[in-house]
């Protein structure tokens, strides 16, 4: 019975010698495995931080373009525009909360 353990895992090791660890589906934990399997999570997040991030930039954009568009074609001096621009474009927290989403469920 000893004899036929020994054999059993003789085989297992010539398995593994001869084609590596995966041939015995018993594959062992390193940090570059764990970086595949990291590494589509990483990328998901980062694409949706920089989509997100993109949405945030266009919107900032397009409000002092819009703001720009009022004052299209009216004679103003470069320090009359200025200020028109400024008091046409809404304070950042308006339009984007800076704080994050679950902060207005904390208790104050």
């Amino acid at each position: 019975m000893k004899s036929d353990l020994e054999n059993v895992k003789d085989i297992y090791h010539k398995l593994e010698e001869d084609y590596g660890e995966t041939i015995l589906c018993a594959l062992k934990f390193d940090w570059q495995t764990v970086g595949l399997w990291l590494l589509p999570v990483t990328i998901v997040v980062g694409a949706a931080g920089g989509i997100w991030d993109y949405g945030r930039h266009m919107q900032r954009t397009i409000i002092h373009l819009l703001a720009m568009n009022l004052t299209r074609g009216i004679p103003f001096t470069p320090k009359e525009k200025a200020t028109m621009i400024e008091i046409l474009t809404p304070p950042a927290q308006g339009i984007l909360s800076s704080s994050p989403w679950w902060k207005q469920w904390l208790p104050r």
